[in-house]
């Protein structure tokens, strides 16, 4: 049996519902099954889409993805959407979060993590000190009745204060 024809597709449905219940942790591709996909929870039970593709509908995500498309995972593998409503699946988006929100995330990652190198692009460094500086001076501009909770240093030592010049982020 083909497992393009509607029965193979409809058993396809049945073994993904009784193997994945709503809100089970997936991961999923909208096109080639390229890279690491993008992972989100399902909303719907899966179903035949036209009598002839296994498909199921996913939170935060619009259309239907095909089971062919679809991989069930671990609750803790799980990436948690975009802050803020950002619109994680519109690739071309100069939206950003809140930044007093960021700074908060990023504090907590900090705290997480602790102090050192996090990457490097191009022989360039990028540290856990330069993310608590921009943390710090983002901090720092909060209204006082919009500080977050968790604005406490995230490094045990004292951090330069940097200013930076405005940028233009809609390049």
């Amino acid at each position: 049996m083909s497992t393009s024809s509607p029965t193979a597709q409809h058993d396809l449905a049945r073994a993904f519902n009784d193997a994945s219940p709503i809100g089970t942790p997936v991961r999923y591709w909208r096109g080639a099954r390229d890279g690491d996909g993008r992972t989100a929870r399902t909303r719907t039970a899966a179903q035949l889409l036209g009598g002839h593709t296994a498909v199921v509908w996913l939170d935060g995500v619009s259309g239907c993805i095909a089971l062919t498309h679809v991989q069930p995972i671990s609750a803790d593998e799980l990436i948690p959407d975009q802050p803020d409503g950002l619109d994680e699946h519109y690739e071309d988006s100069s939206d950003l979060p809140d930044p007093h929100q960021a700074a908060e995330r990023v504090g907590a990652w900090i705290a997480a993590w602790g102090d050192g190198l996090i990457d490097t692009a191009d022989g360039r460094p990028l540290y856990a000190r330069d993310l608590e500086a921009l943390r710090r001076a983002v901090l720092a501009t909060a209204p006082a009745d919009t500080t977050p909770h968790h604005a406490e240093p995230a490094l045990d030592r004292p951090v330069v204060t940097v200013h930076l010049p405005a940028a233009d982020i809609t390049a």
